[in-house]
């Protein structure tokens, strides 16, 4: 079960389900999850720039709001 180096024969890092490591597909997938890994923090980043212009939307009605409101207090209408 174990070979020359000490470790057990099924843990071997160039073979994928008993059959030998292919370095072209092996890139080919790695470039793969690159590109998917880059459009998800794009969207994340668009995602964050919506929910940034929300809250900011959300601050500028609280204090427009609150200046309307002592607005009214102060001159009666």
């Amino acid at each position: 079960m174990e070979g020359g180096t000490g470790w057990p024969d099924l843990i071997r890092l160039d073979t994928v389900d008993g059959r030998g490591c292919n370095a072209a597909a092996t890139s080919k997938a790695a470039k793969r999850r690159g590109r998917h890994m880059k459009r998800r923090k794009r969207v994340a980043r668009y995602r964050l720039y919506g929910v940034e212009g929300r809250v900011k939307i959300s601050i500028s009605n609280g204090i427009r709001w609150l200046k309307k409101r002592c607005s009214e207090i102060i001159h009666g209408y």
